[in-house]
């Protein structure tokens, strides 16, 4: 099982819990270090601006790192129809529509297409499972993940947030890295804990992107 051999809070501004995540993951697989800044780059950071996950796919496949992204998501679908991809995500048409006024549409859509031609990154359209994330640490895949937060803390509310998983248990909890905010390093997760922040708002809702150095 993959495991990260540092620890990155997540930012002040609690909007970098993707980029220190994947400092994370470039720092143990190369041994060197990646800055905040560096990060932003890999991942298309943009201040006020949703970000997608497809510039991260291609970083990686760039560095020479096997990816793979899943999630109820149709690349191909992305490229020919755009907007209605992004509206098929969401329930609230609201949100859609500010998710499509605050997304480089032309950008993206060039980075699903490099990513689509890429033999380094693979799309896995499904809602992912506790399995496929035990499968992917059986293979040596460093796993991102994106929860929403509140929830494993206890509280009920909304907020996207990536965290790293290390391992599952035979007791059924799991090991994660948590950037927070609050960071919580060795975070123990209960299995049906983790199950309600990783499917939400609904159980077609999660997603993965799992990473690894060529043949690893």
């Amino acid at each position: 099982m993959a495991r990260v051999n540092v620890f990155y809070a997540n930012e002040p501004d609690n909007l970098h819990c993707l980029q220190n995540s994947f400092r994370m993951v470039y720092e143990t697989i190369f041994g060197r270090s990646l800055s905040v800044e560096q990060a932003e780059i890999l991942t298309n950071f943009e201040l006020g601006v949703p970000t997608w996950p497809f510039k991260i796919l291609k970083s990686c496949a760039d560095l020479g790192l096997e990816v793979k992204h899943y999630e109820v998501f149709d690349p191909e679908f992305f490229v020919l129809s755009p907007e209605q991809a992004i509206r098929n995500l969401f329930d609230n048409e609201k949100i859609a529509q500010q998710v499509i006024n605050h997304t480089d549409i032309s950008s993206e859509r060039q980075l699903v297409e490099a990513c689509l031609h890429s033999e380094m990154v693979e799309f896995i359209v499904k809602t992912p499972t506790i399995s496929d994330i035990v499968d992917l640490l059986n293979e040596g895949y460093f796993v991102i993940c994106n929860v929403n937060s509140p929830t494993l803390v206890g509280k009920d509310d909304y907020a996207g947030h990536f965290i790293i998983v290390e391992s599952v248990g035979d007791d059924g909890n799991l090991l994660i890295q948590n950037p927070g905010l609050p960071p919580i390093k060795d975070q123990i997760v209960s299995l049906d804990l983790f199950n309600k922040a990783f499917h939400y708002p609904n159980p077609e809702s999660g997603n993965i992107i799992a990473i690894r150095k060529l043949n690893c």
